[in-house]
Order: structure tokens, then C-alpha cells, then sequence
């Protein structure tokens, strides 16, 4: 896997042409992130996530819980 400084140093040698392609090509990736946290979200609104935090709370008052 690419190191983020290796990335970096790498973007920095783009011509315009292709900096722009990446620009475009990095905000549409972006998107498919800011549609997963809309869609967590309305989850969350609906109910759908209830399950996972009572079982959460559960694990908790029972003491199974372990840090991460």
C-alpha cells in the first residue's frame, strides 16, 4: 500500500491535466462517503441501528465489553 507521503510527493508532479482529472476522479470518490454517512444517518433516525446499541449496552452491564 501507497504511504500518504509517497502520494503526495507523486501528486506533486502532475501537470495540470492530469491534476484536474484527479480532482474530479477524488470528489466523486469523496461522494460515495458522504452517501454511506446520509444513509447511517437516516438508519439511525428510523430505528435500524437500536438493535446494535441495546446489544452494545447489554455487553456493557454484563461486563463482556473489552477495550479497543
Amino acid at each position: 500500500m501507497a504511504s500518504v507521503e509517497m502520494l503526495e510527493s507523486q501528486i506533486a508532479t502532475l501537470g495540470e491535466a492530469d491534476f484536474k482529472k484527479l480532482a474530479v476522479w477524488f470528489h466523486e470518490f469523496e461522494k460515495r462517503f458522504d452517501a454511506w454517512d446520509k444513509q447511517m444517518a437516516n438508519d439511525a433516525e428510523l430505528g435500524k441501528l437500536d438493535i446494535l446499541a441495546n446489544r452494545a449496552r447489554e455487553h456493557r452491564r454484563a461486563g463482556r465489553m473489552t477495550e479497543i
